[in-house]
């Protein structure tokens, strides 16, 4: 809805002022924040769309009461990515709190929620319109956003095949030896804790090849990838070798 409205709003009599007010997690830790306004097509997600910052944001966490389980959990992929790519004391917290955060305790929420949003907003704000450092914050999202198209959209949630695609690229990290075995280990019991990594997706190796080549980060039909350096720290911007991605498909996903 936030991604619809903000589209229009950036499109009607070329930009007026918006409000978003997010009310489900993923919409408050993660789409609400730093301006992107897309929608999907078929060829591939947010392909139609603009960068157009909300005036203002407006998060109240009472909304989450009602938001289904399977709709919370998978958001928590996205507060998971904040800490490994920026913050390693917030993956820390977060891996002495999951059970908290996962009853919805209302000032654990209310701490992860406020950390997860610092992160992006302070790298939105030194890149507003991805020239450079934001697009750390695609990490898990190369091969997520194929996931879902390769899919079909609905099929998996967002977060969901965000956490997949962390896994992915965290395997990759570490066979090109840009991360310690370790780091990727932390990542892996955080999202396999909160419920994230039991259903293996279930797609075509060409289509999700396909759906990479039409993302729109591609280069040349070439993914670039986002790595990580260790819990906390993330490189992006990487291109990869197919043979080495290929395995790391075959090892994770399976394909």
């Amino acid at each position: 809805m936030g991604d619809v409205a903000g589209f229009a709003a950036a499109t009607w009599m070329r930009g007026i002022r918006y409000v978003q007010v997010p009310t489900t997690l993923l919409a408050m830790v993660d789409s609400s924040i730093g301006g992107k306004t897309a929608i999907n097509l078929p060829a591939g997600k947010n392909l139609a769309g603009a960068v157009h910052q909300p005036a203002a944001i407006f998060c109240d966490i009472d909304y989450l009461d009602s938001l289904p389980g399977d709709e919370y959990r998978a958001a928590l992929a996205e507060i998971i990515k904040a800490g490994m790519i920026a913050d390693r004391s917030f993956v820390e917290w977060l891996t002495a709190k999951l059970a908290l955060l996962l009853s919805r305790d209302p000032g654990v929420l209310d701490d992860a929620v406020r950390r997860a949003i610092e992160i992006k907003v302070d790298v939105v704000a030194r890149d507003p319109y991805e020239t450079g450092e934001r697009a750390i914050l695609n990490y898990g999202h190369t091969l997520g956003h194929a996931l879902e198209r390769a899919a079909g959209y609905g099929t998996f949630r967002h977060g969901e095949a965000v956490a997949w695609g962390m896994e992915v690229a965290a395997r990759i990290s570490v066979m090109t030896g840009t991360c310690q075995a370790e780091d990727v280990t932390v990542q892996h019991t955080l999202l396999e804790r909160a419920g994230l990594l039991e259903r293996r997706p279930g797609v075509e190796p060409l289509d999700l090849l396909s759906a990479m080549e039409h993302d729109k980060k591609a280069r040349a039909g070439k993914p670039r990838w986002v790595l990580l350096r260790e819990v906390g720290r993330a490189e992006y911007g990487c291109e990869v070798d197919e043979a080495i991605m290929w395995m790391a498909f075959k090892e994770v996903l399976g394909i």
